[in-house]
């Protein structure tokens, strides 16, 4: 060693230190020894003079040598502690490993000093090194909980059976319920009926998808105040990970958002609803007319001017003849110029007679620049002066931003990186060319993401420093423009220390931006309305009339000054309790469009009727069809509302017994060879290498040990008190519920499952033990099908001699129960190795099958199949 090795010796002579002294020199470890003789002079000496190491007497008049190891306990002194004397007995031998030293030599065997000390050393350095590591482990681990508890987004993490087994904090923020509310309950139950479908489609996507995260699935989710909630969802199967083996959900509330994008949505279906029924012919082009956009009165149109079809992707100009042709070219560029052309004209109908169109065309403006132009073809046979009815609408309205992650960084107490995920790595580097490291102070990058705001940055920081937390929204210029941000800063604490900051960024920009796309919206929506040749008027939730346009007026023959502020059933109480109001009722109350067919008697007039609910109040659109209706009768409700999906999520698996054959014989094993090897270590009769090799023997079981507690803890997690009641259960249903929650794996394995239930599909029993029972079971069937031979499997109930027997039939690979059959249930026994398995599936079936008071008997035949037979006595009928 290139230092001096401090060496205390607990000695009433120095001879001892004379002799150890030689023995260490000539293996060139320089020692350096003090020696003490009283427990007083052993106290001092350790404490003035900090040794690397301690050798002791076995005995001296004034202290023992566990006396001894008691005092560097009781100072926290954590060094070895070796056993040098005369004589050691097999009985002295043994206190010493009992009192913990770390090993002993004969005097007149010196020569084995250095060896014991360089191993002690070793040893010691070792456990330094775990303990360190361990330290390092737990930081980072309670650095990363306080990131996600701390997160705004709420985190779930399922079991394969959808049983939460982690909810972080803000799933209370999210849903309004607490972690254990969230534990006791079935979470998908909370989701909104109509949702149902979707969301199972999602999780069949995400069971398929192990690692991948899916992302953008949005849905309802009832909150616990009543209120159903829109979440936005980012899943990822996680089950192949043992760290975790779960499916981790990771969602938020976007409700506010969805109420927008829904208004925006309402917005456009209702422009586009307009444009679809008005009596004008509608063409959008780009900039070389090419025709992008046109309503079905526009195919009419065109098809009886021209002859011809009109078809999205060809030019505009493609059916005029070529007489017309340079001037029709002419007034296309003119208008994509900039300029507004009008004109008429005039064709002649199949029967003869001629027919009038007013045709206008105007070039489409976005942010200054022509992006193409709009032609509106109106009828004006009978009235060639008709109003335009030309006005540009945005074809395709902005959704808002789904999908926004969530920007999420901790800093040490001097503010600089310590973690981040990739979108804020990603934002740093795509709009400010900053290269973000662990170590890079975030006040470096001030001057580019929000410049001229260091003072109030640092005043930000110091606050959330000092425990405070903080959530507040900043402008930040960007682009020549600027973005909306909602940050949330939370201090990490260790031991009411704080340590760091933990920070989570949100871009709300759309949010902000929205309410000014749903006014511009609106503006344009009233243009339209008062130009189109129908009825169209608006009521709001009281019934008062807040829209009546000019074609209404004429239709209706009311004015709007007789109209508008007022009642509506005021001014038409002979539509009360007719269709109309029923209708109109309808559409208020379940916040559903309503269309319908209805005669009115006042105006002896038919009328087509669709009804926009809004969160204002009802858009309402007439159109006459009188003409069309002379010989039809009132048509019955055309929407009905869609049948609500009912459908109970199967409850997750229940507790185990029989964990005394844990105990007994897999537990047993390791530790055995654990003490065996232990006891052969102890006897210091090995080489250095053979000393090896029974170190890697002890370190192997031990590993097989801590596999062995981490499945008991497995197996503990689900076990629970029997203490639910027992109900009603039908076998079909069950059956089906478990063939859909395996749809991908039964279409991929081509397997049949037959059902015969007609002797008895009902047994009381408890509903989660008998679904895990069946599971299991047709899992099993599955997995150790034969090749090449698609699986079929067989379920029967049957009534034999006043008991209940179930029977589970496969044409699988079979096992050789003369061999194997005392083995069947048993934990960890596994029959075939070619699948993945643990050997836990047949002693959880036989467990859960006799809690609930019954038996089960195997017949299995090699590569013919198996059978289990499940007996339940009759007070399960």
């Amino acid at each position: 060693m290139s230092e001096s090795l401090k060496i205390v010796q607990l000695d009433n002579s120095l001879d001892g230190a004379t002799v150890a002294r030689h023995a260490l020199n000539k293996a060139n470890l320089s020692p350096e020894i003090r020696v003490a003789g009283t427990r007083d002079e052993f106290i001092k000496t350790v404490i003035d003079f900090p040794p690397d190491i301690i050798l002791s007497e076995f005995s001296l008049p004034g202290i023992h040598c566990s006396q001894a190891l008691e005092i560097l306990r009781q100072y926290h002194i954590h060094i070895p502690f070796i056993i040098v004397s005369n004589d050691i007995t097999d009985g002295m031998a043994l206190e010493i490993l009992r009192i913990g030293a770390d090993d002993y030599v004969i005097k007149n065997q010196i020569d084995r000093l250095p060896f014991a000390i360089l191993r002690s050393l070793e040893k010691y350095e070792f456990k330094s090194d775990q303990q360190n590591l361990l330290e390092q482990l737990t930081n980072s681990e309670e650095r990363f909980r306080t990131l996600v508890e701390n997160s705004a987004d709420a985190v779930v993490v399922l079991s394969a059976e959808a049983q939460p087994i982690y909810v972080s904090p803000a799933v209370k923020n999210v849903l309004g319920y607490s972690a254990e509310e969230i534990y006791a309950m079935d979470i998908f139950s909370k989701a909104h009926p109509d949702d149902v479908p979707q969301l199972m489609k999602v999780m069949g996507k995400v069971l398929a998808s192990p690692g991948i995260p899916i992302k953008g699935h949005t849905g309802r989710m009832m909150h616990k105040d009543g209120s159903w909630r829109w979440i936005e969802a980012t899943v990822t199967n996680m089950l192949h990970e043992p760290a975790i083996n779960g499916i981790v959900d990771n969602f938020r509330d976007v409700t506010e958002i969805e109420k927008s994008r829904q208004a925006l949505q309402s917005s456009e279906n209702n422009l586009r609803a307009i444009f679809e029924n008005t009596s004008e012919g509608f063409v959008l082009t780009d900039t070389n007319a090419t025709i992008v956009y046109f309503n079905s009165k526009a195919r009419y149109f065109y098809k009886v001017s021209t002859g011809n079809e009109i078809v999205i992707g060809t030019s505009l100009a493609d059916s005029i003849d070529d007489e017309r042709s340079e001037e029709y070219n002419r007034a296309i560029n003119a208008v994509l110029a900039g300029e507004l052309r009008q004109y008429e004209h005039m064709y002649a109908q199949i029967e003869g007679k001629n027919s009038w169109l007013n045709v206008t065309m105007i070039p489409v403006l976005e942010n200054g620049r022509i992006t193409g132009l709009t032609l509106t073809m109106t009828d004006i046979t009978d009235q060639k002066l008709a109003q335009d009815l030309l006005q540009r609408s945005e074809s395709n309205l902005n959704a808002i931003m789904n999908n926004t992650d969530a920007l999420i960084y901790s800093l040490d107490t001097d503010l600089r990186y310590i973690t981040y995920n990739n979108a804020l790595e990603d934002m740093m580097k795509e709009r400010y060319d900053i290269e973000v490291q662990p170590g890079y102070h975030i006040l470096e990058s001030l001057s580019k993401f929000d410049p001229g705001s260091e003072t109030e940055w640092m005043d930000i920081n110091s606050r959330a420093l000092s425990g405070e937390i903080l959530k507040f929204e900043k402008e930040l210029p960007y682009n020549g423009s600027s973005s909306h941000l909602r940050f949330s800063i939370h201090p990490i604490k260790k031991k009411n220390t704080v340590t760091g900051l933990s920070c989570f960024v949100n871009d709300i920009t759309k949010e902000k931006q929205s309410d000014e796309k749903v006014l511009k919206a609106l503006e344009e929506k009233n243009v339209i309305l008062e130009s189109i040749g129908d009825c169209f008027f608006a009521v709001d939730k009281n019934w008062i009339v807040t829209y009546w346009n000019k074609q209404a007026e004429i239709v209706l023959n009311t004015p709007k000054e007789k109209i508008l502020g007022k009642n509506i059933w005021d001014i038409f109480p002979d539509v009360v309790d007719t269709l109309f109001h029923i209708y109109y009722q309808k559409a208020i109350d379940q916040n559903t469009i309503q269309h319908f067919e209805s005669y009115y008697e006042r105006g002896k007039a038919w009328f087509e009727v669709t009804v926009y609910p809004s969160a204002s109040g009802l858009s309402v659109y007439l159109r006459e069809i009188t003409q069309r209706k002379h010989d039809e009768s009132r048509l019955h409700e055309l929407n009905k509302n869609l049948q609500r999906y009912t459908e109970e999520l199967i409850d997750s698996n229940k507790g185990l017994e029989q964990f005394s054959y844990i105990v007994s014989h897999n537990l047993r094993a390791p530790v055995a060879n654990i003490i065996g090897l232990a006891e052969l270590l102890s006897q210091h009769k090995f080489s250095p290498a053979e000393n090896e090799e029974l170190l890697q023997g002890v370190l192997v079981n031990v590993k097989r040990l801590d596999d062995i507690v981490s499945d008991l803890n497995t197996i503990l997690q689900v076990k629970r008190e029997v203490s639910e009641n027992r109900e009603p259960v039908e076998m079909q249903q069950l059956v089906d519920n478990i063939r859909s929650s395996i749809y991908n794996i039964i279409e991929r394995e081509n397997v049949e499952i037959q059902t015969d239930f007609s002797a008895l599909n009902k047994i009381i029993t408890l509903r989660s033990y008998l679904h895990s029972i069946f599971y299991n079971l047709i899992i099993n069937s599955i997995k150790y099908r034969q090749k090449d031979i698609d699986p079929v499997i067989k379920i029967k109930s049957e009534v034999v001699n006043g008991e209940i027997m179930i029977s589970f039939q496969d044409n699988g690979l079979g096992i050789d129960l003369k061999k194997k059959g005392k083995h069947l249930f048993g934990l960890y026994k596994r029959f075939h190795h070619h699948v993945e398995g643990k050997g836990m599936g047949l002693f959880m079936v036989k467990t859960q099958v006799e809690m609930l008071g019954g038996k089960i008997i195997a017949d299995s035949t090699v590569d013919k199949g198996t059978e289990f037979r499940i007996l339940f006595r009759s007070d399960n009928l």
